[in-house]
């Protein structure tokens, strides 16, 4: 039974209306177009379409920064020449086809300064979904969703969601094979939950069609392509006027080597671009054999992914070494621990092969390369603790340095043999209000941390004042107070001793200069970046990033502390940490 009142149709039939009337709903947009701006990749320039063809977080129509140096200067200019009336898609601003004089025009705005502002561009480098969680099929479908779920994901650092369905068990027979309405409003009173919560929505709404057994599984047959085809008519049609920055589809979650993966693409893409509402919409696709990552580089390697189509995702999920991932239903009761540098290491050469593979697919077909979705990632509960968060926080690392989306698998249930990160009983089914995620699991999948969420001390202050950050405010430096009392510090999860890269977004009217201090985990000063230097970004309102390479000790309870020692140190708006 739901948690929820799910059949009120006539609040769902106002929801509809709304919907097919702006295309979004609850939009806090102040560009005048119907993207919500917690999410939107142009803040203060309407883009319905979000086209960021270079995929750095910022749509092309405030993006005239060609060499991606976060300045917008005549080596831009020269660039933009260089492709005058050509196609070449990342330089064609307002999106007309063709780079032109137009394309200059919007350029010259923008002339000293940098692309954007965006909400996107503090994930610039994590594609276009960002960090995100995975709503399980089995309890969407049964009404247990609720917009605490959203909330809860919101708050707790996760940008998008993918909502899984069973439309294959729930759509009647051929050969239209139509959707109940129930089964259609509850998969909208979802998104529409996702949506207000200012989350980007993944509908994936055959979650386990090519999981169910050799009896229904999805086998590429006449009557299953028929199926499928039929079923994405009515999802498509259905989520047609919703926003393309909001919503994304996945056309088949996990196909087997059975199930044809280019033709599965090829009859679920027909259906969703038939209906105009959909052409420029993302779409997930992967490769044969369970969207492991093999499946995924065959699918580079063998050329099985479409080339005529811009908006596409490639997906793989990712449980190895299975034995470790999967020790709770493989091996109950017995420990399989990780953590050798060897395993370590294979991590980061596995993500880096999806790369090559799908650079060298892109080289091969003269296309650019796909956006790189990890749709699937997990530890089962019954793994020792330790290792269980350093391979997730690693994972989540690896997949970030080469520009990977993540979903981690699963957003509830704790128990030992599941990989959720949050208790379900029937106290959380019963009870939204009470639903929440382990803050360890939390705690090590965060790599993104919101300057002001951290701790000032003697004179350093949390404000609002200047435009354009993200969160709630940034942190000042006083400006005539300086020493080693003077700091911030930030709490952050490191999985083990490693060089990482620790991207500050920050503004400044002059360069400044401050000490990063790392502890170790009980508090003790461990490395020093002595006197490192912020450029000026052209003002206090002038948001730019900079990049400290940093040698930092294992724990979930290490401190950043940014020192100011001689002088006022720039504006801080966020910390982010990367392998």
């Amino acid at each position: 039974m739901s948690t929820r009142t799910k059949s009120n149709v006539c609040s769902l039939f106002i929801l509809s209306l709304l919907t097919a009337w702006s295309g979004q709903i609850f939009a806090n947009s102040l560009d005048g177009d119907t993207i919500d701006d917690s999410i939107d990749n142009c803040t203060q320039v309407a883009n319905e379409e979000q086209r960021d063809t270079d995929g750095d977080g910022f749509g092309n129509a405030c993006d005239p920064d060609l060499d991606n140096n976060s300045i917008v200067n005549s080596v831009d200019y020269d660039l933009l020449k260089l492709e005058f009336y050509s196609g070449n898609a990342n330089a064609d601003f307002d999106g007309n086809m063709q780079v032109n004089f137009a394309d200059l025009g919007i350029m010259k705005s923008f002339l000293g300064g940098p692309s954007g502002p965006s909400a996107l561009s503090n994930q610039s480098n994590i594609g276009f979904l960002g960090r995100g969680n995975n709503f399980g099929a089995s309890r969407i479908i049964l009404g247990q969703g609720s917009p605490e779920d959203y909330a809860l994901l919101k708050n707790s650092g996760f940008q998008h969601v993918r909502i899984g369905y069973k439309m294959d068990e729930k759509a009647g027979g051929a050969p239209n094979h139509i959707i109940p309405t129930y089964d259609m409003t509850l998969l909208q009173s979802e998104v529409d939950d996702c949506m207000a919560a200012g989350l980007i929505c993944i509908v994936d709404p055959v979650h386990n069609w090519a999981n169910n057994g050799t009896a229904t599984a999805y086998e590429d047959t006449a009557a299953n392509r028929l199926k499928l085809q039929k079923i994405w008519e009515q999802v498509a049609g259905h989520f047609a006027n919703y926003s393309i920055q909001n919503v994304v589809f996945e056309i088949l979650n996990e196909p087997h080597d059975i199930g044809n993966a280019v033709q599965i693409t090829s009859v679920g893409l027909t259906a969703i671009r038939a209906n105009a509402g959909n052409a420029n919409r993302k779409v997930i696709v992967s490769g044969d054999g369970f969207t492991t990552r093999q499946a995924l580089l065959d699918a580079f390697n063998n050329d099985e992914l479409p080339t005529d189509d811009a908006n596409l995702i490639a997906t793989f999920h990712y449980y190895d070494p299975r034995p470790f991932t999967k020790q709770g239903s493989d091996s109950p009761g017995v420990d399989v621990s990780w953590g050798s540098n060897g395993e370590y290491n294979t991590v980061t050469s596995d993500f880096a092969a999806v790369t090559a593979a799908n650079q060298a697919w892109a080289t091969r077909n003269g296309v650019n390369p796909l956006t790189v979705y990890l749709g699937e990632f997990g530890v089962d509960n019954d793994a020792p603790m330790a290792d269980r968060l350093n391979w997730l926080s690693w994972v989540v690392m690896a997949a970030e340095s080469e520009g990977f989306s993540w979903a981690h698998w699963q957003m509830y249930n704790n128990t030992a043999t599941a990989k959720g990160m949050g208790p379900w009983t029937s106290t959380e089914i019963n009870n939204p209000s009470l639903r929440t995620f382990d803050s360890h699991v939390v705690d090590a999948l965060t790599t993104f941390y919101e300057a002001e969420a951290g701790n000032q001390f003697n004179g350093v202050a949390v404000e609002s004042t200047n435009s354009g950050f993200t969160g709630n405010g940034y942190i000042t430096f006083p400006a005539n107070d300086f020493g080693g009392g003077v700091f911030a510090n930030q709490t952050i999860f490191i999985p083990r001793q490693d060089v990482y890269a620790l991207t500050f977004r920050y503004a400044s009217d002059v360069a400044r200069t401050i000490n990063i201090i790392t502890t170790d985990n009980n508090g003790v000063n461990a490395h020093t970046v002595t006197n490192e230097t912020f450029p000026a970004t052209g003002g206090f309102n002038v948001w730019s990033t900079h990049t400290v390479n940093a040698l930092i000790e294992p724990g979930d309870s290490i401190i950043i502390k940014l020192v100011s020692v001689t002088e006022q140190g720039p504006n801080i708006d966020s910390i982010t940490v990367r392998k």
